[in-house]
């Protein structure tokens, strides 16, 4: 008997590959060799599937936040750690499979909103602990900043390519220059410390 775990990682590698629409339940019953009764079994419809899918990521997700805000770091690493994480996420998972996820299925895309909403909070709190603390410029509006800095990010998000050559290193310039323009240099260096926690994710 196939377990919950199994159908959700064969339906998000499909979902991701080949459009939510273009993937349904016989194609992943035949994906996993099973028949598709004994997928209805675990789950009774594909939305409750996709939903699925997006409760364990939003759970990996705040797994992965919760160590990262644990430890004692300035505002502005955290910030970074948080960036970086993001588009971690993005590169994983296909924006399109998310986008169409949400507006297909009206329960997913209130969870989305949610999630999205929880971010975004959590970016401006950083911004505005790291103004409190003299690390950003005393000129800069951390909550101007915060708006910049999510509208580049839902472009990004919404018109992700992995297959343009140089797209990762010209978006490390778009989302990180811009950070290390509004903190005071003597405070942090941004280039040296992104260099020491990136992931890759944006070299």
């Amino acid at each position: 008997m196939i377990s919950k775990e199994q159908v959700q990682e064969s339906a998000l590698t499909l979902f991701t590959r080949y459009g939510l629409q273009s993937v349904n339940m016989d194609d992943l019953a035949k994906e996993l060799r099973v028949s598709k009764k004994t997928i209805y079994q675990l789950y009774n419809s594909k939305e409750e599937l996709v939903l699925s899918l997006f409760e364990r990521i939003s759970g990996e997700w705040d797994k992965e936040v919760g160590i990262l805000l644990k430890k004692p770091n300035n505002p502005i690493i955290q910030f970074l750690k948080l960036t970086d994480l993001r588009y971690q996420y993005v590169e994983r998972l296909n924006p399109t499979f998310l986008l169409k996820s949400s507006r297909q299925y009206q329960k997913v895309y209130s969870f989305m909103l949610d999630i999205t909403s929880s971010i975004e909070s959590l970016v401006l709190e950083l911004l505005i602990r790291a103004k409190e603390q003299n690390v950003i410029l005393e000129e800069v509006d951390p909550k101007i900043f915060h708006t910049v800095h999510e509208s580049i990010f839902i472009s990004y998000f919404e018109h992700y390519n992995p297959v343009v050559p140089g797209s990762k290193n010209t978006f490390k310039h778009m989302v990180i220059a811009p950070i290390a323009g509004i903190c005071d240099t003597n405070k942090i260096n941004i280039w040296k410390e992104y260099d020491t926690i990136s992931t890759g994710t944006l070299t």
